[in-house]
């Protein structure tokens, strides 16, 4: 793949990446959506550190895919800070306290890896978190936003120069986890979609 195809990839995933949160933004903005401070807080650090790594690992245009997508998560938690659920239950803070972790786990390692590694599984708990909320009223998750989020990721991977753990494991491990996330939501709203005669 050439240096072009992976920066226009980089590009359609920045792109898709904006289109997916202008919904959002205006949903806080209309008064229709709360965004957790909390969340956004551990988002904005988590994909920040991931972004460093991939820039330090030779991630290329990839890694900017992951920089928009870490200051659109600032840009919301600055939202939230006026209009957002600022309550703390101890899975936040247990979540919040293990992504302040990542970084001194770096240093100490001198290695991106084990970071990349602990965030990616901070994101997993992110996803496993709603699920019970989801399973129960699918409807009150976006399907289209979790829908993008594997293109938005997949694409950045796609972009990627180096293909390495410290670069990879992030993007793919998130458009994963986003579809899979996709799925449950379109499977238990047809589920419970009232039967038509």
């Amino acid at each position: 793949m050439t240096e072009l195809h992976r920066q226009i990839f980089a590009a359609l995933s920045i792109v898709i990446s904006i289109g997916s949160f202008a919904p959002y933004i205006r949903g806080i903005y209309n008064g229709s959506v709360r965004p957790h401070l909390v969340g956004w807080l551990i988002w904005s650090l988590l994909t920040a550190l991931v972004f460093i790594a991939q820039l330090v690992s030779g991630g290329g245009a990839g890694a900017w895919t992951t920089a928009t997508i870490s200051l659109l998560c600032c840009m919301t938690l600055g939202t939230s800070i006026t209009h957002g659920d600022k309550s703390w239950t101890a899975y936040d803070k247990a979540c919040l306290t293990l992504t302040l972790l990542a970084l001194p786990l770096w240093i100490l390692s001198q290695t991106p890896l084990y970071s990349v590694i602990l965030l990616t599984f901070i994101e997993f708990l992110g996803f496993a978190a709603m699920t019970p909320k989801t399973w129960k009223n699918p409807k009150g998750e976006s399907l289209s936003y979790f829908s993008y989020g594997v293109l938005k990721y997949a694409l950045g991977a796609l972009a990627l120069r180096h293909w390495t753990w410290e670069t990879a494991l992030y993007p793919t491990a998130t458009a994963v986890m986003a579809g899979a996330f996709a799925l449950l939501i379109l499977a238990r709203r047809l589920k419970l979609a009232p039967l038509r005669g």
